[in-house]
């Protein structure tokens, strides 16, 4: 991609993501990204559960299947939305060097799928990041892409971190065997 076109890419997001900033924020748990795949917490919170409804509903209307939640997908989430929060950047290569086809074969033995990553201090609820993809035509590309089979979905808060919330959506073409049962929304 020409330089230029990825500064104006990379300026529009960072307009976006001052545009976002303007909302309030809320309190969620804690980041504290451990080594490789193994993130703080593996646990869905409501939001989280909310945002496999919005998706496999989303997904529905195009006639796709619905994504089941892997195991796996979301330890890679879990882990990069940490990381995100903790080290304060934003960005799809994470702190180890690792783009996300590499951390997903790190972390479930798979490189084919694909991520979405948002932050932002209004991006508190389900809704909200799934707007924000929906909006952006590579992002709702990836959401209704008809090979993914799972997925893994995160978010972070970090009030000393620049963006406040992350959310790290992690897709999978290879259906690993593992589900992760989302929390009642």
């Amino acid at each position: 991609m020409p330089k230029t076109s990825r500064s104006l890419r990379l300026s529009a997001g960072a307009l976006v993501l001052f545009a976002l900033a303007m909302f309030a924020d809320a309190p969620g748990r804690p980041a504290a990204a451990a080594a490789n795949c193994d993130p703080p917490d593996l646990t869905f919170d409501a939001e989280e559960g909310a945002f496999v409804a919005l998706i496999n509903g989303y997904r529905a209307q195009y006639g796709l299947s619905p994504l089941t939640v892997s195991v796996n997908l979301n330890r890679a989430a879990s882990w990069m939305a940490a990381d995100l929060a903790e080290r304060d950047y934003f960005s799809h290569t994470d702190s180890l060097g690792r783009s996300p086809f590499d951390r997903l074969a790190d972390c479930t033995g798979s490189s084919y799928g694909g991520e979405n990553l948002a932050a932002g201090s209004p991006l508190t609820t389900a809704q909200s990041a799934f707007d924000l993809w929906r909006s952006s035509p590579s992002h709702d590309r990836n959401m209704l892409l008809a090979p993914y089979t799972q997925l893994g979905i995160a978010r972070h808060y970090d009030p000393t971190s620049s963006y406040g919330w992350y959310w790290a959506l992690e897709f999978g073409v290879d259906d690993d065997g593992t589900r992760l049962e989302p929390a009642p929304y």
